[in-house]
């Protein structure tokens, strides 16, 4: 448990530091001159949260399964364009061999910087902590020790209100477990607030 803290707490500095030298400029910038008397100002977002589920794959580089995905991520912004958040991500395959259900669990728990190149649309990155476990009929088949790995994406904010938005979202991790590298990509949907 401490190794997981210390390991988000250690990415989160990163990411704080790699924030703050982004700068705090203005976003959107200001229009030139000055705005129209009764124009609607967007309020600034102070904290993010958001959830969304999709399909994807986990793979090992050799063979790729289905799967589906779910991800949950809640943070404030440290600027106009950036967010800090922590960010769980997990990503699920069950089949059925020789009678048996057996079902594949590759999670994700780490922390991430949003940065928005647009009012619409956003990057992520960040280092998480990440497992594989391995179920045969709800017993515990297999299970890997907590490694630290990388957390990418990408989104759009396809319908947005001032505190809601629709999003859909491109993203993976991926982690390397005794020289196997694993990852897991998935299309997303879900809904932010802010």
């Amino acid at each position: 448990m401490f190794r997981m803290t210390s390991t988000i707490a250690c990415s989160a500095c990163i990411l704080l530091a790699l924030a703050g030298s982004a700068g705090a400029q203005a976003y959107p910038p200001p229009p030139p001159g000055n705005p129209a008397a009764g124009a609607p100002v967007a309020a600034a977002r102070t904290w993010y949260v958001s959830g969304s589920v999709g399909g994807g794959r986990i793979s090992d580089g050799e063979e790729g399964r289905d799967a589906g995905s779910l991800a949950l991520r809640g943070g404030a912004f440290v600027s106009p364009r950036v967010a800090l958040a922590l960010d769980l991500q997990l990503s699920v395959h069950r089949e059925v061999r020789q009678g048996v259900d057996v079902d594949y669990s590759f999670s994700s728990v780490g922390a991430v910087a949003l940065g928005f190149v647009h009012p619409r649309v956003y990057g992520l990155g960040g280092l998480s902590l990440q497992r594989l476990r391995v179920e045969a009929d709800g017993d515990t088949f297999f299970e890997t020790d907590d490694r630290v790995g990388v957390v990418l994406g990408g989104g759009v904010e396809v319908l947005q209100g001032p505190s809601f938005a629709l999003i859909v979202e491109l993203r993976g991790h991926g982690a390397s477990f005794d020289g196997d590298t694993l990852t897991a990509a998935s299309l997303a949907i879900g809904a932010a607030w802010f």
